[in-house]
């Protein structure tokens, strides 16, 4: 199937194609990890590697600091680690050195990004406690592919980089963090290494340079907090380095919940419907759905939204898909009805079974909201979004569910389970 690829590809790398952290959530990770490979099963490692001998690969040589091969480096875009669930590091498929200290990586869907689109390699030797990273373009990697060249990665001494984290807004709400991810960036969003805990403290394993640490948490109701960012360097010859406690703040949608939901701002255009207000749909429950056409996991679950509007759009409920666009311009502007519906022709034939989106969708342009407090400046650990409506509603991962109640108040995050049994109360329209 054709958009197969496209679509692990996405909810890999979503912090690349929408510069938030959902591929960090644990449960996303969770079914993606089992298809992975454990770096501290040797044999497993040994057999890593692509597994499609057509599909195009780039060759990678790992060597040490005196420029001997690496054998038996695990070789990836990312890694990441699930504690309690896995000991060790992980990658999205692995590849592994041999004697030569070379290996075969999969381009993936790298083709598909933009030329000058960031990215990064990783090589980890465990027994040795090596690692290096190799920063490089789409483009480059490309090239590699089709030139047959070699691209070498240096390793270095690892440094364990720890720290905690912790929320007392939360706990001032009497809500609790039940996990958090945390994500190294170097110079793409995509980051280097992720790390997923329900408990407080995360460790990542680096070699000497620049980094920037990325983290939110969920509340145990499935709120989530602000993102925080940390800028930290790794000292030359550093074996353990201390980032101390990070502060995640409660998002905007937490101090929203049981007030009026804000109106959607920035819309470009409306699909299926004309411009609506939440203010005017009092009387009715509003399901707002912030996605992207980027989005694997937004994609995959549009039948699950159309099934909901077909049972309850009678019964008072209306969905608004709410899609955002600009983070990446280079992929494309998505601002009228006929450019998003482009966009969706290869999901609506192969995903949804041939048809179109049933419920209102609003097109959001994308326009950077600052704080009142960040003053224009970005300070450490202050969440920026390119989306007003967004930073409203305090969406930090796609896809982002609000449900807001018949009296035009926001209930919270949308819970399946919970308000389904409310919309099951609603009685049918005559």
């Amino acid at each position: 199937m054709k958009w197969a690829t496209p679509l692990c590809f996405g909810i890999i790398t979503f912090g690349v194609l929408f510069g938030f952290a959902i591929a960090e959530q644990p449960t996303e990770l969770d079914s993606t990890a089992r298809k992975s490979t454990s770096q501290t099963d040797s044999d497993a490692r040994k057999k890593a590697g692509p597994a499609n001998e057509n599909q195009p690969t780039f060759t990678v040589r790992v060597v040490d600091q005196d420029g001997k091969p690496v054998s038996d480096a695990v070789v990836g875009y990312v890694a990441y680690r699930i504690a309690g669930r896995f000991s060790d590091w992980n990658f999205f498929d692995p590849a592994t050195t041999g004697a030569d200290g070379e290996t075969q990586v999969k381009l993936g869907s790298v083709d598909r990004l933009p030329p000058a689109t960031q990215w990064t390699i990783t090589a980890h030797q465990v027994s040795r406690r090596l690692v290096g990273i190799k920063a490089l373009t789409a483009m480059e990697l490309v090239s590699a592919s089709k030139s047959k060249s070699i691209i070498t990665i240096s390793l270095l001494p690892e440094c364990r980089v720890h720290g905690h984290v912790q929320s007392t807004g939360l706990e001032k709400l009497n809500r609790h963090l039940r996990d958090f991810s945390a994500k190294v960036t170097l110079n793409n969003p995509n980051g280097i290494f992720r790390f997923t805990s329900s408990q407080s403290e995360y460790e990542f394993f680096l070699p000497p340079g620049a980094y920037t640490l990325e983290t939110f948490g969920r509340a145990t109701d499935g709120e989530s907090t602000s993102a925080v960012h940390k800028a930290f360097t790794v000292p030359v010859g550093s074996q353990d380095l201390k980032l101390g406690t990070l502060e995640l703040p409660p998002t905007k949608l937490i101090h929203l919940i049981g007030k009026p939901a804000p109106e959607i701002a920035d819309v470009v255009a409306w699909k299926n419907s004309q411009p609506l207000k939440i203010a005017d749909l009092c009387g009715r429950y509003v399901l707002l759905d912030f996605w992207g056409h980027r989005c694997g996991p937004c994609i995959l679950e549009m039948p699950k939204l159309a099934a909901l509007h077909d049972k309850f759009s009678k019964r008072g409920l209306t969905i608004i898909g709410v899609h955002v666009d600009g983070e990446f311009e280079s992929f494309g502007a998505v601002d009228t009805v006929e450019s998003l519906d482009a966009k969706l022709a290869l999901a609506r034939q192969e995903i949804w079974g041939g048809r179109d989106l049933p419920f209102p969708v609003a097109l959001i342009a994308a326009r950077r909201a600052i704080s009142p407090d960040q003053q224009g400046i970005r300070f450490e650990g202050a969440f920026e979004s390119r989306f007003q409506t967004a930073e409203d509603y305090g969406v930090q991962f796609y896809p982002h569910k609000v449900l807001i109640d018949q009296e035009g108040d926001v209930l919270g995050l949308f819970n399946e389970k919970e308000h389904i049994r409310l919309f099951d109360k609603l009685p049918m329209a005559e």
